[in-house]
């Protein structure tokens, strides 16, 4: 396919202060009722505080990486993405073919974010494996 028949998007549009005002809103829309946003952010893609302080506030658009996992964990990103693009038409689509949760498993190939803040599914009063409850403390087990 020539390069003449492919559409163009007006690129004079994109720019870092755009990406950073959509980012910002998105995040803002998301946790519009949340009281600790920063935390709660940093706790869905493991980002330094102070990075995604800046997103918030469209001080900073994100670099790519980042925005790959900001797009694959907020839905609301992935659709600013394609309309700043001006494939606003593929957004039904991405949802029909669950494109967020794909990209979500492609970024995040152990399917946690911050093994470090999940809990494992136990219940309460079941019997731990003795080799674990060695290393563990009372308050722990």
């Amino acid at each position: 396919m020539s390069l003449s028949k492919i559409s163009h998007f007006d690129r004079t549009k994109i720019n870092e202060k755009t990406l950073a005002n959509m980012v910002a809103m998105s995040l803002q829309k998301k946790h519009e009722n949340d009281s600790s946003v920063i935390k709660r952010i940093d706790q869905n893609i493991d980002v330094s505080s102070n990075i995604i302080y800046k997103w918030y506030r469209a001080e900073k658009s994100p670099k790519s990486m980042h925005l790959l996992k900001l797009a694959a964990t907020y839905p609301l990103i992935l659709k600013g993405i394609l309309e700043m693009i001006g494939r606003d038409d593929i957004w039904q689509l991405c949802i029909a073919e669950n494109i967020p949760e794909k990209m979500y498993g492609k970024l995040y190939k152990n399917g946690v974010k911050n093994p470090i803040y999940r809990v494992k599914n136990e219940p309460v009063n079941s019997i731990a494996e003795s080799k674990k409850t060695l290393k563990l403390n009372n308050h722990q087990i």
